[in-house]
């Protein structure tokens, strides 16, 4: 097949494309298109594949993708040849701006994501990040390769400050929606074009008190080998994950926001 830009319709080069086994992500193979946005995957094993492109400054997408859908899954047959899978990349919108606290001063390592909402059948509502990124040494941060849309921009906690064992930080930053809100429905709606970008999305979040949980995984299968086990704890899309010895089973996750 080929990839081409959805709004002039001319080829992209250098777009990765990846072909995937259905339930086997370890397999896929990747390759690049050519001058003429061209890709092949010769010598296909028979089964089911997903097919993914993506390039720079351009929404990715799945093959068979419709607003925000699963894509569809290819069937390989022995000896088929399947042609024009066309791509139409939609060039990407960029959310910019900076995170300050309640001192106007640019906070570090903050992760930053852009938040869109979704109706399924019967009217409820979904709301699922589509890029984050963590802001720099001056508070600044960048969402590129958006989906024309509305968008919430929500600040959450700093990067790596809850995910290590031996942090004691009493403080954090409470989840914030832009400009300066912790509740989504006051929040202002960012709008973003596809190729453009929306600057000066700034967010201004205050420090709040942090909290652990803690506890003891019982392993109720008795073995003689040595096992591990991964716990986690979700808020608002973001999970926190720890690693946990059945020597013990005790672990601690810190650094939680109310």
């Amino acid at each position: 097949g080929r990839v081409l830009r959805a709004d002039t319709g001319s080829p992209l080069t250098k777009a990765v494309v990846t072909l995937s086994p259905e339930g086997r992500t370890p397999g896929s193979i990747s390759t690049r298109t050519d001058g003429s946005g061209a890709f092949d995957f010769q010598e296909v094993p028979p089964g089911r594949y997903q097919l993914r492109a993506l390039r720079s400054g351009f929404v990715p997408l799945v093959y068979g993708q419709r607003s925000g859908g699963p894509g569809l899954m290819l069937t390989v047959g022995p000896g088929q040849l399947l042609q024009k899978l066309d791509f139409r990349l939609e060039p990407g919108g960029v959310i910019s701006g900076a995170v300050r606290d309640e001192d106007n001063e640019p906070v570090e390592r903050l992760q930053v994501q852009a938040v869109r909402l979704r109706f399924l059948p019967g009217g409820r509502q979904v709301a699922s990040a589509v890029q984050s990124a963590a802001t720099d040494d001056l508070g600044n941060y960048r969402l590129a390769a958006l989906p024309k849309g509305f968008y919430y921009v929500q600040a959450g906690m700093t990067t790596g400050s809850a995910v290590a064992p031996s942090s004691f930080i009493t403080f954090s930053y409470a989840p914030t929606y832009y400009p300066r809100t912790t509740v989504r429905d006051e929040a202002q709606r960012v709008q973003v074009s596809a190729g453009g970008e929306t600057r000066g999305v700034d967010v201004w979040v205050a420090t709040t008190q942090t909290y652990s949980v803690s506890g003891m995984i019982i392993d109720s299968a008795p073995s003689s080998r040595r096992r591990t086990f991964e716990i986690g704890i979700t808020r608002g899309g973001g999970t926190v994950y720890t690693h946990v010895d059945r020597d013990n089973g005790f672990f601690t996750l810190r650094g939680l926001t109310p």
